[in-house]
């Protein structure tokens, strides 16, 4: 019995597309497996979220530890 290959890919759009050299024969039975991946947080949402809100007088909820408060926000991962 020949020993499985394994081929490395991405999730886009609901499909799994397959590095390019990846070869499989027509019909051939896959596994997927995913992966553990590094969290990253998507801190450009984070900062077209920061300051939409403003009081009476029009100042907005911008503080000077704008970066602690997100750092904190996303667990403080770098």
């Amino acid at each position: 019995m020949d020993m499985p290959k394994r081929y490395r890919g991405v999730v886009r759009g609901g499909v799994v597309v397959l590095e390019p050299d990846a070869q499989l024969r027509e019909g051939a039975e896959v596994e997927v497996i995913e992966r553990a991946t590094a969290f990253q947080p998507d801190w450009d949402a984070a900062w077209r979220t920061v300051g939409i809100a403003r009081d009476r007088e029009g100042r907005t909820d911008v503080s000077e530890r704008v970066d602690e408060y997100l750092a904190e926000a996303y667990g403080n991962r770098d």
